[in-house]
Parts: C-alpha cells; sequence; structure tokens
C-alpha cells in the first residue's frame, strides 16, 4: 500500500512517488510557492478521503473561516471529492481563491505531496491509507473522524502514541454525548458552529506552539520505527517468514 520510495533516504525527490508530472501539477506548483514563501513545513494539507465528507454543511466553511483569518497564514489545499454531499458555497470559494492562502482541488497527488518539504500537517478523517503514509513520511495530524474505524484511529493517534490532535466539536448523532477528552471531566459536545470555531483556532494554536513541535516529534519518531521495521532484519520480514510456516 505505501510507495517503496516512502521507506528510502529523505533525499529521494518527490518525483519518485508521483504519479503526475509535477512541473504541471497545480498541487505541487502551489506547495513550491508555500515553500518559497513561508517556510517548511508551513502548508496544512485537508483530505476526507476518496468518498467521505463531513455531514453538517456548514462544518468546512467554519474551517475555511479561520484558516482565512490565521496570522501569519498557513497556505492550504483542501480536497473534495466527497463534496457532491454538502457542496462549497461558490463566494466561498472565490474567497479562497482571491485570497491566495488556499487551494481547492477536487483530486491532488496525496503521495507526492506528503514528500515535499513544505508540507507540515495533514487534517484527515482518519481513514487507514491516509494515516499509513503520513507515518511513513513523519507527518503529524488534526483528525476529523466521520464513521466506522476512524474515530478509534484518532483515539489511537492522538491519545496513545500522541502523533495528532482530535476535533472533537464535529460529531453528531450518538457521538455527540461528553467526549473523554480534556481531563477527568471530559469535553462538552456543543454542536455548534462557535464551538468547533473555537477549537480549531486552538488546535491550529497548538499546532504553531512548543506541543506542535513536541507532536511533530512523535510523528518523526514513529517513522523511525517504520523504518527499522522493514528493514531486512526488521520486524515485518520477521513475522512474514513466520507466516510462511502456515501458507
Amino acid at each position: 500500500m505505501i510507495p517503496r520510495e516512502y521507506f528510502a533516504d529523505r533525499a529521494e525527490p518527490a518525483a519518485a512517488v508521483a504519479k503526475v508530472d509535477q512541473s504541471k501539477d497545480k498541487c505541487i506548483k502551489f506547495l513550491d510557492a508555500a515553500l518559497e514563501k513561508y517556510g517548511q513545513k508551513s502548508a496544512l494539507y485537508i483530505s476526507f478521503g476518496t468518498i467521505a465528507w463531513p455531514l453538517v454543511p456548514t462544518h468546512i466553511p467554519t474551517l475555511l473561516e479561520v484558516l482565512l483569518k490565521l496570522d501569519p497564514p498557513m497556505p492550504f489545499i483542501l480536497t473534495t471529492p466527497g463534496s457532491v454531499m454538502a457542496p462549497l458555497p461558490e463566494e466561498l470559494i472565490e474567497r479562497v481563491r482571491a485570497s491566495g492562502r488556499g487551494l481547492i482541488v477536487d483530486w491532488a497527488p496525496q503521495q507526492a505531496m506528503l514528500s515535499h518539504p513544505a508540507l507540515g500537517w495533514v487534517l484527515t478523517h482518519a481513514g487507514g491509507n491516509t494515516i499509513y503514509e503520513c507515518m511513513t513520511q513523519g507527518i503529524p495530524l488534526i483528525a476529523w473522524p466521520l464513521f466506522g474505524d476512524q474515530p478509534t484511529h484518532a483515539l489511537w493517534l492522538s491519545q496513545v502514541i500522541q502523533v495528532a490532535y482530535e476535533l472533537v466539536q464535529t460529531r453528531t448523532g450518538k457521538g455527540a454525548q461528553n467526549a473523554y477528552r480534556g481531563g477527568l471531566t471530559g469535553t462538552e459536545i456543543k454542536g455548534t458552529d462557535d464551538a468547533l470555531k473555537e477549537e480549531i483556532e486552538h488546535v491550529f494554536a497548538l499546532v504553531r506552539g512548543e506541543d506542535g513541535k513536541r507532536i511533530r516529534r512523535n510523528a518523526e519518531k514513529a517513522r523511525e520505527i517504520i523504518l527499522d521495521a522493514v528493514k531486512p532484519s526488521g520486524q515485518i520480514p520477521q513475522h512474514l517468514d513466520m507466516l510462511k510456516k502456515y501458507m
């Protein structure tokens, strides 16, 4: 599932894992510009996978409103393959385009983007593929789980190995109960756009502070553990050898 080049030295060019001509892809061009203007690890990539999308129509606009006002800016790329379920207002799309801060696309060369030096964080639904790809590149996450195994992934990422922050004010339905996060009393799920806006602002403040550096160090440590595991003497070859007995 993971490109072989992801396990190579970081000097390996991103072109090795790209399925597109990077000199022509607009996402790579956007990250090139972000690198030049804002520096390494400055950009945010937002993706909910190929079919998923937040059910509440105001949630993504709330996120984008925060991003458009951040100071200093955090350049971002948003993929919207699931947006047929909750189309973004045309006025908001135009504001993002005019701001120069963001890029909204239907598809992005994710594997190439994750190896780009400008890419600093990924906001994701915590699906398996994105998690694996981010961890093999040492990229920290902001988890916005939607359904299925994603809440469990978000719990593990944020509370156990601590390579991510989890947004909880996004919860709806049966998930919109008191969240077991934030200490002994947990966190009240208010279900309002204002509560989500406040949480997003808080998380971005953490991302850019000392705690964000801690989360990034943990993500980079996870990458090193993975690289050690795939070496000829690592855990994965050992486990595959054990599996041969049953094949």
